[in-house]
């Protein structure tokens, strides 16, 4: 009366894989969200002090969707890359 068989051994040894395999699936995204809410975060932050400090030599970036996007993703190079399409174009 008191052993597990080995089937249930077996459904319990699966029921634990699943589990850790579906808590891995949901943390990689929030990672992935995490990281981008936060380069995007850190890009407005650097596009906000660029045009503080851009208003003494007249330099502007634009702030909306494509800046905090370009930002969001690449990070710094994205704010690097707003810089230098401001100046080219």
């Amino acid at each position: 009366m008191g052993s597990i068989s080995l089937p249930t051994i077996l459904a319990y040894g699966i029921a634990v894989i699943l589990l850790l395999l579906i808590i891995t699936a949901f943390k990689t995204p929030a990672r992935i969200i995490a990281k981008f809410v936060l380069n995007a975060a850190l890009g407005l932050l650097a596009l906000i002090i660029i045009n503080s400090l851009g208003n003494f030599i007249n330099f502007h970036i634009p702030i909306n969707a494509y800046t905090i996007f370009a930002t969001g993703i690449l990070g710094i190079p994205g704010f690097v890359l707003a810089v230098l399409l401001i100046n080219i174009f």
